[in-house]
């Protein structure tokens, strides 16, 4: 059982309800975790994990713990109408988070891997908000204990398979930590960005077949969420079980500031949302956002472009 692992959301602090009882937002329709309640093929999950205990020891700036809140914020307001003729049927629940306080990395990865794996278990469809992009080794990890085999698809300018700091993960290294323990069946880097890489990583990732799609290359092309839904279909041709991890740096700094890494160039707001609907119409089992970092956001414009992910990857699921 997950309740001893988790913090449940105070609805409060994230949602104010609407007067207008017929104007449904994502926080009237949310259900709350409980200690009775089922999770099943039927439900699609929310957990947070806020914590950047990965990015500090990878020398990053710190904020992304205040992530999961943040995003909640900006979640719980969107109106429902893209979702309501859909909704009989399933069930969106909001876990809560990983209980981070006064743990180390190591124990809220432990964590994280426990909750994580009982929700697909479950058989649901899981949506992870981050916290640092460390967070995608515990969730690839338990969709590989539950699988026969994976394929991972990272959105990202960087390629994150860096070795460990003093035998410790940290948020530069959860795609070297997945290919060596969990040996996936396809792992692939979209949107990689070629001065936000080293020489030596690109090497690495060559000779353990980890495929790359560079940002210039689609840019290029313009054809971005095309080459996204290709990378998704050849993942799927390599595994029914994809985890598609999506680090908000990959967005250009110009439309979401609030990141732990900013880049002058990259994705715009419109392709990394259709980029999610695309993840999750082709049945992604777990995507995560991640890196996402309130303490430098303007106006919010980060937290409301990962919620417009999420509320597009569920859609994406409904249809």
């Amino acid at each position: 059982m997950i309740e001893h692992l988790i913090k449940k959301v105070d609805i409060l602090s994230v949602f104010a309800p609407c007067k207008d009882l017929l104007d449904k937002r994502f926080g009237d329709i949310l259900k709350q975790y409980s200690d009775n309640t089922e999770i099943s093929k039927n439900t699609i999950a929310i957990l947070g994990v806020p914590q950047d205990l990965g990015v500090i020891r990878n020398g990053g700036r710190p904020g992304a713990a205040l992530g999961p809140e943040a995003i909640r914020k900006a979640l719980y307001k969107l109106t429902v109408h893209g979702l309501s003729k859909q909704l009989d049927h399933i069930d969106i629940i909001d876990i809560g988070d990983i209980d981070c306080e006064g743990e180390t990395l190591e124990s809220i990865r432990e964590k994280h891997y426990a909750v994580a794996r009982e929700i697909l278990e479950s058989g649901a469809k899981l949506i992870v908000i981050g916290g640092g992009h460390d967070c995608a080794y515990p969730d690839a990890k338990a969709l590989n204990s539950v699988s026969e085999s994976i394929s991972v698809i990272n959105v990202d300018p960087h390629l994150d398979i860096r070795d460990l700091i003093e035998g410790k993960a940290h948020s530069g290294s959860p795609f070297r930590e997945i290919q060596t323990a969990l040996s996936p069946a396809f792992l692939h880097e979209f949107g990689i960005q070629e001065f936000s890489v080293s020489t030596h990583h690109v090497e690495y990732a060559q000779q353990c077949s980890i495929g790359i799609s560079w940002y210039s290359d689609l840019r290029y092309r313009n054809s971005i969420n095309q080459d996204f839904l290709e990378i998704m279909l050849l993942g799927k041709r390599s595994s029914n079980n994809v985890f598609v991890s999506f680090d908000t740096d990959s967005i250009s700094s110009a439309y979401a500031p609030g990141v732990s890494a900013p880049g002058a160039i990259g994705f715009t707001s419109d392709e990394i949302i259709g980029m999610s609907y695309l993840a999750a119409s082709n049945n992604a089992t777990v995507i995560d956002f991640v890196e996402m970092n309130p303490q430098y956001d303007q106006d919010g414009r980060t937290a409301k472009i990962i919620a417009l992910c999420i509320a597009m990857a569920i859609k994406g699921w409904l249809e």
